[in-house]
């Protein structure tokens, strides 16, 4: 009687493994399940679809930083480039207008004879033309406001009268200023054919010459109110 209630426990263990089996099969089908159902599956999708749409909006934004670096390193050589050449202006219009001295290689022009207040206008004008560094009437610097006026054989010029002969000094390339002034149909050239010979010019290129800043005593008497 006692054997027959007596369990077998290769049977009881059969009986926990068979058990452990069962509840792993179903515990991988429960998560086969999951995987394949529709509304997860569309999840997976939307997230995919959201990590692509990021991955744009990153790249985006990479290349607006990139283009607004290159946008920036042309405002700065722009601003650089703007910066020079005001600076060039600036220093070109300070040369012109006299404030310093200048030094340099250049020509000096003696002019002697019966000259005319005309003449010694085209003679300054057309020294300009070659855009010197400083001009100048016996030593005295020549700007853009700078009248003249000749009369009897006297040059007025600005807050000075020189009789004749007068030197008129030129800082600036002498090869240049050799070539316009003294060639044939150069502005010396014209005002001797103009003046029938009445007006002379001998030129000399100096290696150094150094012409003084304006006095600042600019003259406007000549000027006058037109209507």
């Amino acid at each position: 009687m006692d054997n027959k209630k007596r369990i077998n426990p290769i049977i009881v263990f059969m009986i926990v493994i068979l058990g452990l089996l069962g509840v792993k099969q179903i515990y991988a089908t429960s998560k086969s399940l999951d995987i394949t159902n529709e509304d997860n599956v569309m999840r997976l999708a939307y997230e995919m679809v959201e990590t692509s749409n990021s991955n744009y909006e990153l790249q985006s934004e990479i290349n607006r930083l990139e283009e607004k670096n290159k946008n920036f390193s042309s405002d700065i050589k722009d601003r650089t480039k703007i910066k020079k050449e005001l600076e060039e202006r600036v220093q070109n219009y300070e040369m012109i207008n006299g404030f310093d001295s200048v030094s340099g290689r250049g020509v000096e022009i003696k002019v002697n004879g019966d000259m005319i207040t005309e003449e010694i206008v085209d003679l300054i004008n057309g020294i300009r033309n070659t855009k010197p560094r400083g001009i100048a009437i016996n030593d005295q610097r020549v700007i853009t406001n700078s009248y003249f006026l000749v009369k009897d054989r006297e040059l007025e010029f600005d807050n000075s009268k020189f009789d004749m002969p007068f030197f008129v000094q030129v800082i600036g390339n002498t090869d240049i200023l050799e070539n316009s002034l003294v060639r044939s149909g150069g502005i010396l050239d014209i005002i001797k054919q103009n003046s029938f010979n009445k007006v002379e010019f001998d030129i000399e290129v100096k290696n150094e010459m150094t012409l003084p800043s304006y006095d600042g005593k600019i003259n406007f008497r000549e000027a006058r109110i037109i209507n």
